[in-house]
């Protein structure tokens, strides 16, 4: 996927802009390490998609009652040793334009392809730079209300274990989705057990969910480090442009341009990536 080719327009756009950046991340990250093989499963985020209602048009079939986790990630050995009409549904869902995925995924979801993944991940990412911040408070990673429940479903269908990876300007971090659900309804009661998790309205977006402070939630882990930065970017025409930015005291990016997101970068990662589990 090249990451100049994102979506264009609006707020909608800049948002699904920031979630490529980290799908990107991680693709390109799995695919430096051996044993692994990783692909899109969710909506794509490479699909020229201007608006809300072109994402609506492409929407996979039982969007509202389950969420499909953004990645799938195997062991390269158990993916190759899939039936071979297995391998090629996931050939085609990955070469497919939205409407071929559409009409793929049926069959798909009904071979053993699926359940065979190692693990899923939730791609997120916030502008923010952790090592820049001046206070002691925790960034966090969230999971929405609306997609609490979906995600269960998808989990309970499939029985593979969802990871949230959160990504920042200089680190991310991976949470089991597991630890979300062992703390949520105590959370919501407002009595959280474990430190560094609670539910609140998610800031910018300003809709409710579960927060897991990525430094202070004991199930948090560092995935990695950017040993390459990313660059600060912006829509320009057909592609994206380097613009000026600056970080506040907070750590948040403060660029000329709102629409500014991050491109590229090269993730460290702190161990094999399928020891999380």
């Amino acid at each position: 996927m090249d990451i100049g080719d994102i979506p264009r327009g609006e707020d909608f756009s800049h948002k699904f802009a920031r979630g490529e950046w980290a799908e990107t991340v991680l693709m390109e990250t799995i695919e430096r390490q051996d044993g692994l093989f990783a692909f899109q499963y969710g909506v794509s985020r490479g699909d020229a998609l201007d608006t809300k209602d072109e994402l609506d048009e492409v929407k996979e079939p039982g969007v509202e009652e389950m969420k499909r986790p953004d990645v799938l990630v195997y062991e390269e050995e158990d993916f190759r040793g899939l039936a071979g009409d297995a391998r090629e549904l996931v050939e085609n869902y990955i070469a497919g334009d939205p409407d071929e995925r559409a009409s793929i995924l049926p069959e798909l979801e009904r071979s053993e392809a699926i359940d065979a993944a190692e693990m899923a991940l939730e791609a997120e990412s916030s502008k923010f730079h952790i090592g820049e911040r001046q206070y002691n408070s925790s960034l966090s990673a969230y999971v929405k209300d609306e997609d609490f429940p979906r995600l269960q479903s998808w989990r309970d269908q499939y029985d593979v274990p969802i990871f949230v990876c959160q990504l920042f300007f200089d680190r991310g971090y991976i949470i089991p989705f597991a630890a979300y659900e062992d703390h949520a309804e105590e959370a919501r009661n407002g009595s959280a057990s474990v430190p560094g998790f609670e539910h609140d309205t998610i800031p910018v977006i300003w809709k409710d969910g579960l927060q897991a402070k990525v430094e202070n939630f004991p199930y948090s882990e560092l995935l990695g480090t950017f040993e390459e930065e990313p660059s600060v970017v912006r829509s320009a025409g057909d592609g994206i442009e380097e613009c000026e930015f600056s970080w506040s005291r907070s750590g948040q990016m403060d660029a000329d341009h709102d629409s500014a997101f991050f491109a590229g970068g090269k993730l460290s990662l702190e161990r094999p990536f399928t020891e999380y589990k």
